[in-house]
This record gives C-alpha cells, structure tokens and sequence, in this order.
C-alpha cells in the first residue's frame, strides 16, 4: 500500500482552510454525558485502576461529544456501562434515521454543508479518526443528497484509482 503523505497531497489540492468552531453540547448531549460520568460504571473504571476501564469510558464521552447515536446501540445492549442511559433517548428513537438535532457538532456541520452547497461548488473534506463517526457523516450527506465519496481504510487499492 502507497503512503500518501501531506506534502505528496499538497500538490494536487486547494489552499485548505481549516476552520475551528466551539459547540455547546444540545440538553440531550449534556443529560448523557452528565448521567455516564456520575453513574456507577464510570467510579467502578476510575477505581479500579484498570487503564482499560477508564479509556473505555473517555471513548464513550466522546461518542455522546460527537452525537449520541454513536452510543445508542451500547446503551441497548447495555455494554459498557451505558444502559443507564437508555431512558435519556427520545421515545421512539431507533438510530435508524440520522437526527442532526441530537448533536450540536451535527447540527452546526448540516448548517455548513447546506451553506457551501448554495453558495458554491468548493468541495468539503470531513475527517474524523472513528469510522461510527464517519457512518454519521454519510447518513447526513445521504439524508441531504449530497454527492460524497467516503474514503478511508476499507477501500481497496482499484477503488482509489477510480476516485
């Protein structure tokens, strides 16, 4: 496999601009994050010093950082410790359908994408280091019908010769 580094890339793309913005968590972000930090899982991996516990835990705070569907399915399953958090979810919601509203990174990102697709043809690139978190990124480009090409480690070498 080829490694394609920064300044290989740099010379075949546009000027990026990278852009930093600060979201507040929605009231559904806060309650789980809230909840999963003061529940009996979390003081169990702090406890027992366990460095496997605790990252386990960090990811999960993450997750329900990034949107709150990226744990829905543990808290279903209640792996991890997230059970508890399953009555916090609105009634009814399955994960099945992408709900930016849950997330304000989402929300805040549906409201970018919207903005470039009227006012430009430029082209977006989202990274994220999680595939679940890329899953998400293309449930919200299918739900707008936006043209998108996933790229990332489960492509085959054919796959990036035709991109």
């Amino acid at each position: 496999m080829i490694r394609r580094t920064s300044q290989l890339l740099s010379n075949y793309l546009p000027v990026k601009i990278e852009l930093v913005v600060c979201c507040e968590m929605t009231d559904l972000q806060k309650s789980l994050y809230s909840y999963y930090v003061n529940s009996q899982a979390v003081s169990n991996a702090l406890d027992s010093n366990s460095k496997l516990s605790a990252l386990s835990a960090v990811t999960s705070l993450k997750k329900i950082c990034n949107h709150p569907d990226l744990i829905l399915e543990l808290t279903q399953q209640n792996k991890d410790g997230l059970g508890c958090c399953l009555k916090l979810f609105p009634q009814k919601h399955n994960g099945k359908n992408l709900v930016p509203e849950l997330s304000s990174k989402m929300k805040v990102l549906d409201g970018i994408l919207a903005v470039v697709k009227a006012t430009s043809n430029d082209k977006v690139a989202l990274v994220s280091n999680y595939t679940q978190t890329l899953d998400l990124f293309e449930k919200l480009c299918q739900s707008r019908n936006y043209t998108f090409i996933r790229l990332d480690g489960t492509m085959t070498e054919k796959t990036w010769e035709n991109c």
